[in-house]
């Protein structure tokens, strides 16, 4: 029962620091925030901090790890379904990320706020590297069945899945300031889908789909809306 508490404790004492510095990142940016500053809005001394946490960068990447990792059982449990074939494998996927992002909606735009602040580019790579590290290996098992069922004309499935991965890295850099910018216009909106339209053909390139033979994914407008008005 005591280590029970501890453990509760222990997480609870951990949040509450992670909750200081990203709320600190947003407004200073990650570069400009120091540890000292995050034990003062802590409230906590500098021993407490160093028995969590090693580095700021040891901070964010348990709190983008708590956030991407949550969405993986889901992922995990469909690429071992043996009654689906990869291609909708690949779109089950897809969508149950989609819908984690969408419900967690205010969490992964306070992620959006600090990768994508300008002073942050160093952040936002490792980030992405976490993510990759995380669903890589999934998304090659995926593509691997669909390789064999020739519904993917690739050559390596890890090296697809990395390629897969980094694309929508890029994307991002193209589609999350969107959503981060103060207000919602129609123009956002159109740019919004426009860009996530060329996303898809582009991945479907890269996946060597056949173009009609799948829709991957889909965003509406009043699903981008909310997503603004989530900040």
């Amino acid at each position: 029962m005591a280590r029970s508490k501890d453990k509760k404790r222990t997480k609870e004492q951990k949040d509450k620091i992670v909750k200081v510095a990203i709320n600190l990142f947003i407004k200073k940016g990650y570069a400009n925030s120091s540890i000292n500053e995050i034990i003062k809005k802590a409230h906590i001394n500098k021993g407490t901090f160093y028995h969590y946490f090693s580095s700021k960068e040891d901070l964010i990447n348990l709190w983008a790890q708590q956030i991407t990792s949550a969405m993986l059982p889901s992922v995990k449990k469909i690429a071992n379904n043996p009654q689906l074939n990869a291609l909708n494998k690949l779109k089950k996927s897809f969508d149950s990320i989609r819908a984690f992002k969408f419900k967690n909606r205010k969490k992964m735009m306070l992620l959006g706020q600090v990768m994508y602040k300008e002073e942050n580019l160093k952040l936002r790579y490792y980030i992405n590297n976490i993510t990759i590290d995380l669903y890589k290996p999934v998304f090659t098992k995926i593509i691997s069945q669909g390789k064999k069922e020739g519904s993917f004309k690739i050559d390596n499935p890890e090296d697809t899945a990395e390629l897969m991965f980094r694309s929508a890295s890029m994307m991002g850099e193209m589609l999350i300031p969107i959503l981060l910018q103060k207000k919602i216009t129609l123009k956002n909106i159109t740019i919004f889908m426009r860009r996530f339209k060329s996303y898809k053909k582009i991945l479907k390139q890269i996946l060597g789909i056949e173009e009609e033979k799948i829709n991957l994914f889909s965003f509406d407008k009043n699903m981008i809306k909310k997503i603004f008005q989530s900040r």
